[in-house]
């Protein structure tokens, strides 16, 4: 217990974690040419900068150079700084020997301490030598004479600074002089006049030549070089006394020449960048004319040098990687991420395809028909299919010529596709049997979809074209953001679908119901599939590479195939034709035409469109029909579980007799009282009225039809439709919402209560004239059109309004109006 609970803990600390994430067709990331090519262009550029740097740093050829200057501190003041034990050196003296007689020199070491407020001064005398070449520390032999140092004097002695200022507690430097000769009881020289001694000086030169360093930052071997430096030298003039600031100051370099490890040296060396001149007046007292005095500088210089090296280069070419990234990303990004919801939203979703391309997708296929051949197919029925969905979307071409609904009217396509798969829901609402003209409606709901293709080009156009800024949805009419539109809702979905709730409620509902669905030896069964098992056979993978997806063969460049695709749908369709669907193949039927399935709520919506009359009479026939025990049960116990309750009433009802028919019949006419009877009159001329008085502004055109209509004489019998033409007609151009579909009914005359067969009336389905589109029944001795339906009976006149499915411009479709009169002839069927 405690090992698994340490080893629990211990492997929280793993750095190397591997991250668990969703993949692409097998590949952790998503990948394009687009970010691709961006890819090779940003690897081209790190590539070249990594060789360039490279180069520089195996030669050391761009090293990083600084230089500080700091001030000595108070600390500082103590510090001994011997310049001779760094390679410091100096030489000093005439162009040609002093004589005595005219002047010497003379060199110390002065002392200068600070005692209270007094300062005590200590002075050394220095020995000095001819330098030749060995008392002058540099190599250089030859450089040495360019300069006539071996001529010239040089120290013996060591000596050494401290201090930087005469305030400083100790205050040490050298002191180098040259006197006029002077004649005195000490000295054994006799010297010349002043006037000689003046003119022999007058013409001399001191130099003052000494080893000077420097940072040379493109030697590796010796960072610090030295150089005889003679930029110092002194003319006499007799009446002055020139004196001679000469600093020499502390310096450092820091190198960090290692190119693997970056290791840092520091050398220190003296360097002479700051010397001041100032004269005065001579005086005997005094009695030198020149003064050199060698201090330590207060200030100093730090240099710095770094080269680069491998670490450094990492650390670059990372930080340059990221800056590449973060550039190109703002390029890429919005590219890449659209073009990944593109194809996602290729592979899940579907559009309806437009009215042009459906057109040409059909005559294509209808043209490459006849030479394909016979064994693409498989049987002679299989071809005639494909003959069939071939001319599918001929049919919508012909519906706008008929309504007059050219392109230049704007019509959008998918207004026409909406009310057609508006008419098909209602169809296969309560439908148990699947008939030729179902299966001719499923084929063209699968020709008419495709998947939506939003390209590369596109996503240019949306982001050059600044599309991101206009109402997308206030102009998703308009085919040229049409597309954009449907994408921008696309994305929206999917990422909606990616909500992690849903997901979990998704996950959640499946486990329920497959838990609920499966027994635990269904479920012990399910563990062991074959596809669980991972065998050395191509097949034994279960992934879905989507190469023989059906509308991916639907949209394959070859017509071959396509049609292959064609044909092998519409044999899988036709197994349902002429057999009875459960209501799970009904749903999935009325999901290729309605987004959200709601049977409960679509019943009690149409239920509470009834009026309440209606209402009230329906559920007390159907209580009194259980009650009496008349229903009879189906055969088909199955299908009808599949129906929603007021359907299998309905069905049930339909099934019973002719003579419980009667019964029930006698019983609803004794149920209605007088003043229900009256109530409908009064609503029913209501109603005519308020129809009539609709159409007086219809115009002359339309009352000289309205003359017409109340004389059936006129009518044209060469125009009409018998009954069996006008429902074969109807039924088979159930493609075509702007048709008239008649819903055939039965009537009764209300004073004897007697059933009148339709079968006995030759009916007419007439157009009009006037305006095309429009269409009417004739009867013998009832008429009917789409606004008023006038019926005759021996005593009362009763109006109905029937829909037939027409379908304006104004008014995308007809809502049916039922009054109250309706009910005893519907519920006769």
């Amino acid at each position: 217990m405690l090992h698994n609970w340490f080893s629990t803990k211990f492997r929280t600390i793993d750095l190397f974690g591997q991250t668990v994430n969703l993949t692409w067709n097998g590949e952790e990331k998503f990948k394009t040419t687009f970010g691709a090519s961006v890819t090779i262009f940003m690897l081209s550029v790190l590539i070249a900068f990594s060789v360039v740097n490279l180069l520089d740093v195996l030669n050391r050829t761009n090293p990083t150079i600084s230089k500080t200057s700091l001030l000595r501190t108070k600390e500082q003041d103590d510090d001994i700084f011997r310049p001779i034990d760094n390679g410091f050196d100096f030489s000093f003296g005439f162009n040609t020997d002093l004589d005595p007689s005219v002047g010497r020199y003379d060199v110390q070491e002065v002392r200068l301490l600070k005692e209270g407020n007094t300062q005590r001064k200590v002075s050394r005398s220095l020995q000095y030598q001819k330098c030749g070449s060995t008392y002058f520390d540099y190599d250089d032999i030859e450089e040495m004479r360019q300069y006539n140092v071996p001529d010239r004097y040089c120290l013996t002695d060591e000596w050494e600074l401290v201090g930087q200022t005469y305030f400083s507690k100790e205050l040490k430097y050298i002191q180098i002089r040259v006197y006029k000769c002077q004649n005195s009881t000490n000295s054994s020289v006799v010297c010349k006049s002043r006037e000689e001694i003046d003119a022999e000086l007058t013409v001399q030169k001191l130099s003052f030549a000494f080893v000077n360093q420097q940072f040379d930052f493109l030697d590796y071997s010796s960072p610090v070089s030295k150089y005889i430096d003679d930029q110092m030298f002194l003319e006499i003039d007799p009446n002055l006394s020139k004196r001679a600031n000469f600093f020499i100051q502390e310096s450092t370099v820091k190198v960090q020449d290692d190119i693997l490890l970056g290791d840092r040296q520091e050398y220190k060396f003296p360097q002479v960048t700051n010397i001041r001149f100032y004269d005065n007046d001579y005086t005997d007292s005094e009695g030198y004319i020149l003064s050199v005095y060698i201090r330590l500088d207060k200030e100093f210089d730090i240099y710095d040098r770094k080269v680069g090296n491998l670490i450094t280069l990492l650390s670059v070419l990372g930080g340059l990687q990221k800056a590449l990234f973060a550039i190109g990303s703002l390029f890429v990004q919005f590219v890449v991420s659209k073009i990944f919801i593109s194809k996602i939203v290729h592979k899940i979703y579907q559009i309806r395809k437009p009215t042009r391309e459906l057109r040409a997708d059909n005559e294509e296929e209808e043209d490459l028909e006849g030479g394909i051949d016979e064994g693409i197919y498989g049987d002679a029925s299989q071809r005639k299919a494909m003959n069939d969905l071939a001319k599918l979307g001929e049919d919508d071409e012909s519906i706008n010529k008929e309504d007059g609904l050219a392109e230049q009217e704007q019509v959008p396509d998918s207004w026409f596709s909406k009310v057609r798969e508006y008419v098909y829901t209602k169809s296969f609402k309560d439908k148990r049997n699947i008939r030729d003209d179902d299966v001719h409606s499923l084929l063209f709901t699968f020709l008419n979809r495709t998947r939506f293709k939003y390209n590369v080009n596109k996503i240019f156009a949306f982001f050059f074209r600044c599309f991101f800024l206009r109402n997308l949805r206030q102009l998703r009419n308009d085919a040229k953001f049409k597309e954009h539109y449907l994408f921008s809702k696309a994305e929206q979905k999917f990422r909606g679908e990616l909500d992690v709730v849903r997901i979990v409620k998704t996950l959640r509902r499946y486990k329920m119901f497959a838990q609920s669905m499966l027994s635990q030896k269904h479920r012990l069964l399910l563990k062991f599939q074959r596809q669980n098992l991972i065998e050395t056979s191509s097949s034994s993978s279960d992934s879905d590479d989507n190469n023989y997806d059906e509308l991916r063969l639907m949209e394959n460049k070859n017509p071959v195939v396509r049609l292959v695709a064609y044909g092998k749908i519409k044999k899988m369709i036709n197994q349902f034709k002429g057999k009875q669907i459960n209501s799970l193949e009904r749903n999935m039927m009325r999901g290729l035409f309605q987004r959200k399935l709601k049977d409960f709520a679509e019943e009690t919506m149409d239920r509470s469109k009834m009026p309440l009359f209606e209402r009230l009479m329906s559920n007390k026939m159907m209580n009194q029909v259980e009650d009496q025990g008349l229903i009879s049960g189906r055969n088909d116990h199955h299908d009808a579980e599949d129906l929603s309750p007021y359907t299998k009433k309905q069905n049930h009802f339909f099934s019973t007799s002719p003579s419980n028919l009667h019964q029930m019949q006698n019983q609803l006419k004794k149920s209605i009282t007088h003043t229900h009877h009256k109530q409908v009159v009064s609503n029913q001329q209501s109603r005519r009225d308020a129809n009539i008085q609709q159409h007086t502004h219809y115009g002359q055109e339309d009352r000289n039809w309205q003359e017409k209509f109340r004389n059936p004489s006129q009518f044209d019998q060469s125009s009409a439709f018998s009954e069996e033409q006008l429902f074969q007609s109807a039924n088979q151009r159930q493609l075509r919402p702007q048709f008239a579909i008649k819903q055939q009914q039965q009537y009764y005359h209300s004073d004897q209560h007697k059933r009148v067969h339709s079968q006995g009336l030759q009916q007419y389905l007439v157009m009009d004239p006037n305006k095309q589109g429009v269409y009417y029944r004739k009867e013998e001795n009832y008429y009917e059109n789409s606004e008023i339906a006038t019926q005759k009976g021996d005593n009362d006149q009763y109006d109905e309004q029937i829909d037939y499915g027409g379908v304006s411009k104004k008014q995308p479709i007809v809502t049916r109006k039922i009054d109250l009169s309706q009910i005893q002839f519907s519920l006769c069927q």
